[in-house]
């Protein structure tokens, strides 16, 4: 087998049936269905999936800031999440994907928010 675990034979040694190759593993598995889906929903579901995810960071900001309280959340954690989203936002540009990139960025600035308020309320 030239390339153990990326493809298979079906034809089961029988040279008058047509040779057939199944891909296996995680990428065959995302071809297979990126095929039936157009890129029109797959971009959808990056935005609303970048959305829903920076918008539940909002009430966290909206509580630090009308309580002016940032007692419960951990400086360790928040710099964790920051170094995490920049990462994240890399592999965005890296690989063109525009929810990513947005979402991230988006993310950040109001992690930075929270941040100051940390800093600030300490």
């Amino acid at each position: 087998m030239d390339n153990p675990g990326l493809t298979r034979d079906t034809s089961h040694g029988n040279p008058a049936s047509q040779t057939r190759k199944h891909t296996t593993g995680i990428n065959g598995c995302a071809e297979k269905y990126q095929k039936r889906l157009s890129m029109d929903t797959i971009l959808i579901t990056g935005y609303i999936a970048g959305t829903l995810t920076t918008i539940s960071f909002v009430p966290q900001v909206i509580r630090a800031w009308k309580l002016k309280e940032t007692r419960d959340l951990s400086l360790a954690m928040l710099l964790l999440f920051a170094a995490g989203i920049l990462l994240w936002t890399l592999y965005g540009i890296w690989t063109g994907s525009l929810p990513i990139i947005a979402a991230n960025i988006i993310t950040f600035l109001l992690l930075l928010i929270l941040l100051g308020l940390k800093i600030r309320y300490h």
